[in-house]
């Protein structure tokens, strides 16, 4: 939901990011596909995350009109996040103090969503957490 205009509301579904801007009264599809998380920055409402299941994760800066897939970059401290297949099902969090703010964004995500992944420059760049994290049995 948007901090400060309750009207506009976004949920995640199996179809889609579905954005209503009249409190529910209808509904757009923002974001096809099966969408298994979104994040609403509370700091830049217009700035939106979603993790596409079997695709990968996503950031939109204009509410949900276009969106920019969040790879980040390869070599020395920065590893690419999964794409396609290997990224399977993604769980999105962010940060709302601290050094990074609401640029720190953590992926868990991949085969029973065991490896987790952490950004503190908005998605640009991410490094991956050794294998400390307990893998799920399920998805859900």
């Amino acid at each position: 939901m948007h901090p400060t205009n309750p009207d506009v509301v976004y949920v995640a579904s199996e179809t889609g990011l579905w954005k209503s801007v009249d409190g529910g009264a209808s509904w757009a599809n923002r974001r096809p596909g099966r969408i298994t998380d979104a994040l609403l920055d509370p700091s830049a409402p217009e700035t939106l995350y979603v993790g596409a299941h079997i695709d990968g994760v996503y950031r939109s800066v204009d509410g949900g009109a276009t969106w920019v897939p969040r790879q980040g970059t390869t070599g020395g401290f920065f590893t690419a996040l999964p794409w396609g297949a290997a990224a399977e099902w993604i769980k999105l969090s962010m940060g709302q103090g601290g050094a990074a703010g609401t640029r720190f964004i953590a992926a868990k995500m991949g085969l029973d969503s065991g490896r987790v992944f952490l950004s503190t420059t908005a998605g640009n760049n991410w490094v991956m957490v050794p294998d400390v994290v307990q893998p799920a049995g399920y998805n859900e």
